[in-house]
C-alpha cells in the first residue's frame, strides 16, 4: 500500500515537472534517475528486513518447540 502512494507520487511529481518545465515524460524519468534508483534500494531494503524479521521470528518458534518439549515439561 505504502508503494502505491510513493509511486502515484512521483507519477504526480514528475507530470507537474512536464507541464511545468515542457519537458517529456521520459526526459524527467531520465532527469531523475536518482529518485527511481532510492525508491528501488528502498523497496530492496524493505524485503530484507522483512525477510530478517521473518526468520528471527521463525527462529523463535523453533526454540519455543524445543523448550516445550524438554522432558519434564
Amino acid at each position: 500500500m505504502i508503494y502505491n502512494i510513493i509511486g502515484k507520487r512521483f507519477l504526480e511529481v514528475c507530470t507537474l515537472k512536464c507541464e511545468v518545465s515542457d519537458m517529456s515524460f521520459k526526459e524527467i524519468i531520465t532527469y531523475d534517475k536518482w529518485i527511481i534508483y532510492a525508491f528501488l534500494v528502498f523497496i530492496f531494503l524493505t524485503f530484507l528486513y522483512i525477510a530478517w524479521t521473518g526468520n528471527e521470528i521463525l527462529g523463535l518458534l523453533y526454540e519455543l518447540q524445543e523448550w516445550a518439549q524438554l522432558p519434564g515439561r
